[in-house]
């Protein structure tokens, strides 16, 4: 059973990149049609359209995606540990995310042949995230946060957090900036 398991689950693979890569790089509007149709059949949580082309997908029935999130350009998306993105997600051109990665603590062996960690990476409703960012596996990003352009987030980031740099980390609170801007006013 457990063969006939892996069978079906290559072939589910293989149907995917072939139908998907047919889609990858169609320009606006009906691309965004055909993207949205291919990713719906493989995607089961997926409940955004707003899904540009050059977007690269792995292990697409780990991934769910909210409402009113974009995906822009060169987007790429690991979910072999697993992905959830909220609601109302802005997430800039070629940023990735990561849900793996090598392991190499067995110097006998060849990294490539060693086994790979999974972590779940979870981004929260209304966040932002900036062109280039990397977020790493089994990161949190709170609700309301911005994460900067480039940025290398391998930790937590709390809610409403500005955060930027590699390694990322957390520059302000922006309940903390809409109070020192109301007083401005």
């Amino acid at each position: 059973m457990d063969y006939f398991n892996r069978v079906r689950n290559r072939i589910s693979s293989i149907l995917f990149d072939l139908l998907y890569g047919l889609v990858k790089y169609c320009p606006w509007g009906i691309g965004r049609i055909f993207r949205f149709c291919v990713l719906k059949v493989w995607l089961n949580n997926i409940k955004t359209s707003y899904i540009l082309e050059g977007i690269t997908i792995i292990c697409p029935e780990n991934i769910r995606v909210g409402a009113n999130t974009s995906l822009n350009e060169w987007v790429h998306l690991n979910g072999k540990g697993g992905i959830e993105i909220g609601n109302w997600v802005a997430i800039a051109h070629g940023v990735s995310l990561e849900s793996d990665d090598h392991g190499f603590s067995a110097l006998d062996q060849h990294i490539r042949l060693q086994p790979h960690t999974l972590g779940k990476i979870v981004i929260e409703d209304d966040v932002w995230i900036g062109c280039g960012a990397k977020i790493l596996k089994g990161v949190r990003i709170g609700r309301g946060s911005v994460i900067g352009a480039g940025s290398v987030v391998t930790k937590d980031v709390p809610p409403y957090s500005v955060a930027a740099g590699n390694p990322c980390q957390v520059i302000k609170n922006r309940k903390d900036a809409d109070e020192t801007a109301g007083k401005r006013n």
